[in-house]
This record gives structure tokens, C-alpha cells and sequence, in this order.
């Protein structure tokens, strides 16, 4: 009998003490769960904060930009009107250069149109194929 009531309290303390093991690991790994919940808060912190930073610099490039675009757009218009008050014909409509330049430009869409309607005689004739 007494063996009988050692063995018994032998098993019970493996029992307990399996017990007290589990329930310590799980509270160990609760706490790392924690302390990895807050450095994965604190690392979101930062990188929201970077990310803020980030568009505010891309903002300000952007504002550069158009600024600049803007002042290079005006820089050219007052190149392009001191180029057409120092050329006497640009202004005239019925002036030589004028008239070329407009040849010119129907030459050119009279191409292009010819060009897009092989283009869409190909596209056709592939379609049939």
C-alpha cells in the first residue's frame, strides 16, 4: 500500500509539475507576444512617422516642379514674343513664311492620312486572314 500511495504522489507531482510547466510556458509566451506587439507598434510608429516625412518631401518636389514649369512655360512665351517682334514677316499672316509653313503642314497630314489608311487597310486584311 504504501508503494501503491508513493507511485500515486510520484505521478501527481509529474502531473503538477507538467502543469506549472505549461502554464509558465504559456505566460512566457504571452509576454514575448507582448514585447513583440509593442516593438511592432513602436516600428509602425516610426514608419508612419518616415512615411509622413517622405510625402511631405515629395510634395515640396512636386510644388518645385510646377514652379518651375510654370517659369519655364512664361520663359518661353517671352523668347517666343521677342523672337516674333524681331522677325517683321512672323506676324504677317500673308507672309512668305507663312505660307510655306502652312504648305508644309498640309503635306504633312495629307501623309499621314494616306499612312493611316494603310494602316487600316493591313489591319483589315489581317483580320480576314
Amino acid at each position: 500500500m504504501a508503494r501503491r500511495y508513493l507511485g500515486r504522489q510520484t505521478e501527481d507531482s509529474e502531473e503538477n509539475e507538467s502543469q506549472y510547466t505549461a502554464t509558465d510556458e504559456l505566460k512566457e509566451e504571452s509576454a514575448e507576444t507582448q514585447e513583440e506587439l509593442k516593438e511592432t507598434t513602436e516600428f509602425m510608429k516610426v514608419s508612419n512617422e518616415d512615411f509622413k516625412k517622405r510625402i511631405e518631401r515629395i510634395n515640396h518636389i512636386k510644388k518645385l516642379h510646377e514652379n518651375f514649369d510654370r517659369e519655364l512655360k512664361i520663359l518661353q512665351e517671352d523668347e517666343l514674343i521677342a523672337d516674333i517682334d524681331s522677325d517683321p514677316n512672323a506676324s504677317d499672316p500673308n507672309s512668305e513664311v507663312h505660307k510655306i509653313g502652312h504648305d508644309v503642314t498640309e503635306l504633312i497630314s495629307s501623309n499621314n492620312k494616306q499612312r493611316l489608311k494603310v494602316m487600316e487597310l493591313q489591319i483589315e486584311a489581317e483580320k480576314k486572314q
